[in-house]
């Protein structure tokens, strides 16, 4: 991993992180989760009782073919996107993986530590999906 991502270049390390991942058999329970915020009529961040509202998209990742890495790439383009994570299941180690991306500053990241408003949400709401029954 990079740590500093040129501009243009966050998918290619995306893709990357992914493949890695999908050939890596400890790891379940792939997603990658893009959130932006809503902007109102005249282009300013909505708001609701004084919060911004944020939508987040998630995609399950179980293979990087080209249909998936084409989806991916569409997705990634609709701006604007505040926050963009890679999360998953650790087998082995019983635990949660996570990879941030900042797309503003182009550096990606792995942990907790300096987590934003957005991406804590991001994180709790994957940990909601893994703990509901099927």
């Amino acid at each position: 991993m990079s740590g500093v991502n040129p501009p243009g270049t966050v998918f290619v390390e995306l893709i990357a992180n992914l493949m890695d991942l999908v050939a890596t058999p400890d790891v379940s329970r792939i997603e990658v989760v893009m959130a932006g915020y809503e902007f109102d009529e005249h282009g300013q961040h909505k708001m609701v009782e004084g919060v911004d509202v944020v939508t987040k998209r998630f995609f399950s990742i179980e293979r990087m073919d080209k249909p998936v890495q084409e989806e991916l790439r569409k997705e990634l383009d609709a701006p604007p996107i505040a926050a963009l994570m890679v999360l998953w299941i650790s087998r082995t180690r019983q635990a949660v993986g996570m990879l941030r991306f900042a797309i503003a500053s182009g550096k990606s990241t792995r942990g907790i530590e300096g987590m934003n408003h957005i991406e804590k949400s991001i994180m709790a709401d994957y940990l909601n999906r893994q703990t509901k029954p099927k």
